[in-house]
């Protein structure tokens, strides 16, 4: 499985560089939310209470995309001609679709919440207004339902394989 080489290096590294960002932009953001200093931030806000809400959102949600990633890495890394379909593969790619599922749900819920006690109005926004694909909501449930998918498929995958190995 020599093509599997580059997405794992690419994994790694996007992994990497994720895990420094974020550790950065929480440090950052928490030193910025607890100091006062929140005028460079572009955060649409009326009350430091809603800064802070809309912060620790953020830091949440990319908490949840960042493990999801740890999972999809340790599954990559798994994954070779000897050792295919084995249930820690089938639970990495479960835990991977249901991390982004879940920060998928977090990211909606907690942006209703914050317009209803924070704007006094009622709105379910699906589509963020970002023109960035990766930051949609809609795309990221579906790449999430699609991880859990693969782990069925990986699931019946194994049990033919058992079956065929049983077989003389």
């Amino acid at each position: 499985m020599k093509s599997l080489q580059p997405l794992k290096t690419l994994i790694n590294f996007l992994f990497i560089i994720i895990c420094i960002v974020f550790t950065g932009i929480s440090i950052a953001l928490f030193y910025v939310a607890l100091s006062g200093n929140l005028e460079f931030l572009s955060i649409e806000a009326n009350s430091q209470i809603e800064i802070f809400s809309k912060i620790i959102t953020l830091i949440l949600v990319f908490a949840l995309q960042v493990m999801s990633i740890y999972y999809l890495r340790e599954f990559i890394k798994d994954v070779s001609p000897k050792n295919l379909f084995t249930i820690q593969q089938i639970k990495w790619l479960s835990k991977t679709g249901k991390l982004m599922i879940l920060a998928t749900i977090v990211y909606t819920v907690l942006n209703f919440l914050m317009k209803v006690i924070f704007e006094n109005r009622i709105e379910i926004s699906v589509l963020n207004n970002s023109e960035n694909l990766f930051y949609n909501e809609i795309f990221l449930l579906i790449i999430g339902l699609f991880f859990l998918f693969l782990s069925h498929v990986f699931n019946s995958a194994r049990i033919l394989k058992e079956e065929n190995e049983l077989t003389i």
